[in-house]
């Protein structure tokens, strides 16, 4: 397997570890009236990073490639002033991280079958991540 699509894979594997610190960090914050649902909501969003984390880890392992598992420069926003604008900051992330996943998909597509069905399996995970924070952003 070429070296740039191991190391493609690679950043978005830190990029999930990235993911699940966020998520993570941002379900121990989170307060007021909906803290109940959003602190379930941010935990399994977490889980989600870690299930991602090990499916690339290993998906890079079978490729003959290392997974780095060391996480990128964390920056993702601390924060608040209210509940939304953490999910907007939530939201921002996972449309960044379909992004990546895309440009990835479009280097292998029609090249290699399971990395592209592996891709897209993820990049559905990501796309309903999305819904579901824009659903939480709107107004009744």
């Amino acid at each position: 397997m070429a070296t740039t699509i191991i190391d493609k894979l690679n950043h978005l594997l830190q990029d999930e570890i990235v993911g699940m610190h966020m998520y993570l960090h941002y379900s121990f914050i989170v307060s007021g009236r909906n803290m109940i649902p959003l602190k379930q909501f941010l935990t399994a969003q977490a889980a989600d990073g870690l299930r991602h984390a090990t499916l690339i880890g290993d998906k890079i392992a079978s490729l003959g490639g290392t997974p780095l598992t060391k996480a990128l420069d964390e920056e993702f926003p601390t924060t608040f002033n209210n509940a939304n604008e953490m999910l907007a900051a939530c939201l921002k992330f996972e449309k960044e991280g379909i992004g990546e996943y895309t440009s990835l998909l479009k280097e292998v597509i029609n090249n290699d079958i399971a990395l592209e069905m592996f891709l897209k399996t993820i990049i559905a995970d990501e796309i309903h991540h999305v819904e579901e924070l824009e659903k939480m952003l709107k107004e009744f």
